[in-house]
């Protein structure tokens, strides 16, 4: 059985697209959405009626930045196409993790993130700075100020996908660097 805590989610399906069973798509950003493209992924997770369950696909089409047409194995109906609509769609973690940085790291816009040995409230990941090669999270504290954390894999200690939290050591004197 898969577990809520080993998967994140990746996007959603919309409405049926012709009659033989497609599906819309919705990735929940670019960079996922090339990289789940791009990548071997032969299979991807929805939640029905709270059970996370893996559907095998056989095509997929890019039709926008965050677009794709999918056509899951063994849905050839429109009806039953229908019945997966407004379904979340989730990868398990471990394939998150093997897809380029840029997809996973975007992915963590939206999530609070924590000083892990304080348990200090640092933010919330407003953006990602991915102009140079030390990639930056744009964190907003809670007075509206910003703090540039990297976005190190060695820094951040603990990712919660299901609560949207991540936990990161900060090195002695960064915060200061902010001020």
């Amino acid at each position: 059985m898969i577990k809520l805590e080993e998967v994140s989610k990746v996007g959603h399906i919309g409405k049926p697209h012709g009659i033989k069973g497609e599906v819309t798509m919705v990735f929940s950003n670019e960079e996922t959405a090339n990289a789940l493209f791009d990548s071997d992924i032969e299979y991807l997770i929805l939640m029905i009626d709270g059970i996370l369950v893996p559907f095998f696909w056989e095509e997929m089409r890019l039709t926008s930045k965050c677009g794709a047409l999918l056509k899951f194995t063994d849905i050839d109906t429109i009806e039953r196409a229908k019945s997966f609509t407004g379904l979340d769609v989730f990868l398990p973690n471990d394939i998150l993790e093997d897809l380029p940085l840029e997809a996973s790291i975007k992915s963590l816009i939206g999530f609070k993130v924590y000083e892990d040995k304080k348990e200090e409230l640092l933010g919330e990941i407003s953006s990602i700075d991915d102009t140079t090669e030390n990639v930056l999270f744009i964190v907003t504290t809670p007075k509206e100020e910003t703090l540039l954390i990297p976005a190190n894999k060695d820094l951040i200690t603990k990712i919660d996908t299901s609560n949207h939290y991540l936990k990161v050591t900060i090195p002695l004197g960064l915060l200061e660097i902010n001020d």
